[in-house]
Parts: C-alpha cells; sequence; structure tokens
C-alpha cells in the first residue's frame, strides 16, 4: 500500500477538496479506485470495483422512516362526472290496493250486436177469430117433446098475452128503430146507425157486450180513446220482450182488449189506425229500430217495411234518446187486416237507468 499512495499527492496546497465525494482510478494500471471523501484532511479508500463506486455512488436505500403527521385538509375538489347508470333492481313487492275511485260518466250506446241464437218459443197467443158458419145440413128429427107448462090465458081467447113493456104505448120494435146505438138499444158497429140528421157522437155497439164508441160518419170511423199510465219493467238483460218481464196487455188497453178485438174483426172493415204516447227516460225508440211492435198472429214491425212484411209504424214525433232525461214520442201504426191488438214490444238497448210510460192510446176502426 505505500507504493500506492507514493504516487497520489497529499498536499492540501496542490489539490483542492471537491464539494462532493466522486469515485476516482487510484492507478489505471492496477484498474483499482479509490473513494475521495471530504473531511479534515485528503484520504483515499480502496474500493475493489470501480464499477460499484460509479454506479450507485449515493449508497444504499436507508429503513423506512416513522410516519408523518396528518396534513391539513385540503381544499374540495370540483364533482367527478356523472357515472354510468347502474343495473335495474329487482322487481318490489305488490302494493296493497288503492281506494275505489268515483264512478265514471255513463258511454254512448255500443253498436248493434250480431243476431243472437233463436230463442225460446213464445206463449200461446189469443184465441183465433171465430170461423165462418159452415155448411147447414138438415139432421134427422127429434123425438117429441115433454107437455109444456100450464097456460093460464090459453082459455081466454078474447083476452090479450101480456106485452113487453118498452114505452108509453109505444112498441119495441118502433122503440129499436127510433134510438139505435143508446145504452138500451146497442147495435152491431157505427155503420149500422142510419137516420136523418144524426150527428157524430158516442154510442153503444155489440148487442152481447155493449160499449161505447166516438162514431165519426163522414169519415166512417169508430174510434176508441185509451187512458192509462202503464210503465212496463225493462228486463235484467238485453234484448228484452216487456211480456216477459210482466207487462199487463190488458191494462195496456185500459181494459178494453175484447172491445179492441171486436171492431178488429167487423165486417166491411177497411184499416185500423192505433196511436201511441210514450214518455221515456234514457231511451232511443225510432233510432235504430230499437223499438218494435208484435201485433196480432205474430206479425213484428219496426218503423221501417222489411221483406217479412210491409207494415211498419210511422214516426209523428220522437225526442227520445239514451242521453235526454225526459222526452216523448208518439207512434202510428196503419193496419190493413186483422191484427188488432198489440200483443208484446221487444227493446233492444237500454240501461239501469232507461224507462218509459205508455200514456194513452187512440184506435180507429174505418169501414166502408
Amino acid at each position: 500500500m505505500a507504493a500506492e499512495s507514493s504516487t497520489v499527492s497529499t498536499s492540501s496546497q496542490e489539490a483542492q477538496i471537491p464539494d462532493e465525494s466522486q469515485p476516482q482510478k487510484i492507478s489505471a494500471e492496477l484498474g483499482q479506485c479509490g473513494l475521495r471523501i471530504t473531511g479534515p484532511g485528503l484520504k483515499w479508500e480502496k474500493v475493489d470495483d470501480c464499477s460499484t463506486a460509479y454506479a450507485d455512488p449515493t449508497g444504499k436505500p436507508g429503513g423506512q422512516g416513522s410516519q408523518g403527521l396528518k396534513g391539513k385538509q385540503s381544499i374540495q375538489g370540483p364533482p367527478g362526472l356523472k357515472g354510468e347508470p347502474g343495473l335495474s333492481g329487482v322487481l318490489g313487492v305488490q302494493g296493497p290496493r288503492g281506494l275505489e275511485g268515483e264512478k265514471g260518466d255513463e258511454g254512448p250506446i255500443g253498436e248493434d250486436g250480431s243476431e243472437g241464437e233463436k230463442g225460446d218459443r213464445g206463449y200461446t197467443g189469443f184465441k183465433g177469430v171465430k170461423g165462418d158458419q159452415g155448411a147447414s145440413i138438415a139432421g134427422l128429427q127429434g123425438p117429441p117433446g115433454s107437455p109444456g107448462p100450464y097456460n093460464f090465458y090459453s082459455h081466454l081467447s078474447h083476452v090479450e098475452s101480456p106485452k113487453n113493456d118498452v114505452g108509453n104505448d109505444v112498441p119495441e120494435s118502433e122503440a129499436r128503430n127510433r134510438f139505435p146505438g143508446d145504452q138500451k138499444n146497442p147495435v152491431k158497429s157505427c155503420a149500422n146507425i142510419e137516420a136523418d140528421g144524426i150527428t157524430d157522437a158516442e154510442y153503444y155497439v155489440n148487442p152481447e157486450s155493449k160499449f161505447s164508441v166516438e162514431c165519426n160518419f163522414i169519415k166512417q170511423s169508430a174510434c176508441l180513446n185509451l187512458k192509462n199510465n202503464e210503465e212496463p219493467k225493462l228486463c235484467d238483460r238485453k234484448p228484452c220482450w216487456l211480456f216477459k218481464s210482466g207487462f199487463d196487455i190488458v191494462n195496456f188497453y185500459n181494459d178494453q182488449l175484447q172491445d179492441v178485438k171486436y171492431l178488429s174483426t167487423l165486417k166491411g172493415l177497411t184499416h185500423s189506425v192505433h196511436k201511441i204516447s210514450i214518455f221515456c227516460k234514457y231511451l232511443r225508440l225510432s233510432e235504430k229500430s230499437n223499438l218494435q211492435i208484435q201485433l196480432y198472429h205474430m206479425l213484428l214491425i219496426g218503423p221501417e217495411a222489411t221483406n217479412e212484411t210491409p207494415l211498419y209504424y210511422k214516426v209523428n214525433s220522437d225526442d227520445c234518446t239514451s242521453e235526454n232525461h225526459e222526452g216523448y214520442a208518439e207512434i202510428e201504426i196503419t193496419i190493413n187486416g186483422p191484427f188488432l191488438p198489440i200483443t208484446d214490444f221487444y227493446i233492444k238497448d237500454f240501461n239501469k237507468e232507461s224507462k218509459l210510460i205508455f200514456e194513452s192510446n187512440e184506435v180507429c176502426f174505418y169501414y166502408k
């Protein structure tokens, strides 16, 4: 080592001490390195490999220091960017049923439905019109009858038998000719009342079961004015035959159903006209043929003629609709033939608020 160190100058005046330590070659020939260290004197320390001295002049890293003091809270930074939407959550449990809302307005009446199935067989109709008398064939003569009661006047040939007391010295035949159509002398029809100066008035017809009619001799008509307030109950479901829901046809004709049948079957009748006045609520009648009428002999008619029948009812007035609170209608039927009385009414569409009342009937029979 003495020889090596002699080649290095130890004079502090000749070489200035650097500020930082650095490796330097001690001997190029020997390939050795030394580290110059600053201090009170100049001193070289031998190292084995110059590459090591040059590679890490700062030395090995020290151990981990102790944790420092907690710093002050910094200023809050700006909000970050909006994140991506998360996945849909699981479907929750169904909640309890809410409170029932108020009843809504009633909707309009729907379109007519398709034709339903054939219904049940209807009720038995009225008794038919009495037929013409058949050919008369004389029968065999019967046996003699038993003797009759004793005639008090038979032995008094000079005493008159008692007469029917018709009036003061007025024979019965003369009384019948003088007062045709009064209550004591009903005639067959208005056509049988023929007298000079006769006026249109109320007369009695049908000798077997008399009733009064209005005879108009110019128009040649016999009319019945039937006042009633028949309010039929509508069915629970649509459509509705009023007869099935308790409609009373006898009340409809004000207990004169047999009188209508009598006048409709008289000989010489040309036609009849039936007028009906109807009060209605929330119910349409003639519109879309909602009301149909069944006549005698199962004949069903509407406001227009059809392929089944040329008969129809005429609408004189009708403000009955499904939206109207109150309305009135008058319908008129002109009938050729024995198709009275009316036997039933058929209503296609209605609702819970619907109502109808038959207020009056007028039936006129025209003869020649």
